[in-house]
């Protein structure tokens, strides 16, 4: 006698115009429930297990953010005033079925200003929450997401470049001005600090990764870049009247130098190209200010005033002085006003090996033809 092996697992299939059953979903209310049968569960099987040894799951330990949507976290305002700390209740779904919990998040006057303000501009709230794990303390922060709408684009004020320099600041400005000194010597206080605990380790042959205080002193660096690069970005928007920036123009977005240490600029390197690249997106948006991206090659060594480019017009980090025609000013911001300028250039191709070639080969050309000489060194 046959041996009938039954399965439990079935599909919704519905039948088409055509006659044809076709797959459909839970929903219709016509559908039919087949059987799969074992062999078809059996070659799926196999299809999945090797598909696995290409593609595997994610890691879910590595995932520190989570974004859920209104199904699962919807956050509402508090009914009564009964907790004056508590401005907004997310209701968040469990996995028992009817069973929500309500999380209050404690009042926090800056999003509320964004808020207000992003009503005022006809937006309102997002239709998802962050749920974020700090990985040095293993806190969980709930975050309220905005739906704010695009700015127009500003069609009055200045042009200003930026530099990214480390002299003696954070950035330089094509105006003359400095931002971020501050927040430099706390970067270099910190690096100092970062070097004789890695070498404390180093000594009795404990890993710098998992160690509280390295985690500890290296997510202070990141806040650090963090809050001053969005301070000053901020405050270059907020300038309204004759100083109101309409474009800004910025190289590639790189934090080297600083007399810091090679891991520090790394770390810095990586951290402020992140941070920089995400607030000069949410600033186009939210501020109308078009940010415009100009070759990076050279703008240490090439004169603001005259064009002219060498390497020995730097006779110190923070210094610049011109061979050809004598100009002399802070380092950084000369290199704020060559970034500037290049706004108006026909850009060269500054991507692949050849970018250096071909900057140098069209800054010299405009060079020789501005002074009818080439230029030399």
């Amino acid at each position: 006698m046959a041996r009938v092996v039954e399965t439990a697992f079935q599909l919704p299939w519905k039948v088409s115009e055509d006659g044809v059953l076709v797959p459909c979903g839970m929903k219709v209310k016509s559908k039919v429930m087949l059987d799969v049968q074992p062999r078809l569960l059996k070659l799926a099987r196999r299809l999945v297990k090797q598909a696995m040894k290409t593609d595997k799951f994610p890691d879910m330990v590595h995932v520190d953010t989570l974004v859920l949507d209104s199904i699962i976290a919807k956050p509402e305002r508090p009914e009564t005033a009964d907790s004056p700390r508590i401005s907004w209740w997310v209701k968040t779904s469990t996995l028992t079925k009817g069973k929500p919990v309500e999380i209050g998040l404690l009042a926090n006057t800056y999003f509320e200003r964004a808020y207000e303000d992003t009503v005022a501009r006809g937006g309102g709230m997002c239709g998802v929450v962050q749920l974020h794990r700090d990985k040095g303390t293993q806190n969980f922060t709930m975050n309220l997401v905005l739906d704010i709408p695009d700015a127009a684009p500003r069609t009055e004020g200045r042009t200003v470049g930026l530099d990214f320099g480390m002299a003696d600041a954070l950035l330089a400005s094509s105006d003359g001005q400095l931002f971020g000194a501050k927040a430099l010597r706390q970067l270099r206080a910190l690096d100092e600090k970062l070097a004789d605990h890695d070498r404390w380790l180093a000594q009795r042959g404990l890993k710098r990764k998992g160690d509280r205080e390295h985690e500890r002193l290296n997510r202070r660096i990141r806040d650090t870049v963090k809050n001053e690069v969005g301070r000053i970005i901020n405050r270059l928007a907020l300038t309204h009247g004759p100083e109101q920036v309409r474009t800004l123009v910025v190289e590639r977005l790189d934090f080297r130098g600083g007399g810091m240490s090679r891991r520090m600029n790394r770390l810095i390197t990586r951290t402020g190209r992140a941070v920089l690249k995400r607030k000069l997106e949410s600033i186009q948006e939210s501020a109308g200010i078009q940010v415009e991206q100009v070759p990076a090659q050279y703008t240490s060594q090439e004169c603001s005033g005259c064009g002219y480019t060498s390497k020995r017009n730097r006779p110190s980090r923070a210094r610049y002085a011109c061979r050809f025609c004598g100009k002399t000013m802070h380092a950084d911001i000369n290199a704020a006003r060559v970034i500037q300028s290049r706004r108006s250039w026909q850009q060269p191709d500054n991507m692949g090996p050849k970018a250096r070639t071909n900057t140098r080969q069209l800054l010299d050309q405009r060079f020789q033809h501005r002074w009818n000489r080439p230029m030399e060194g």
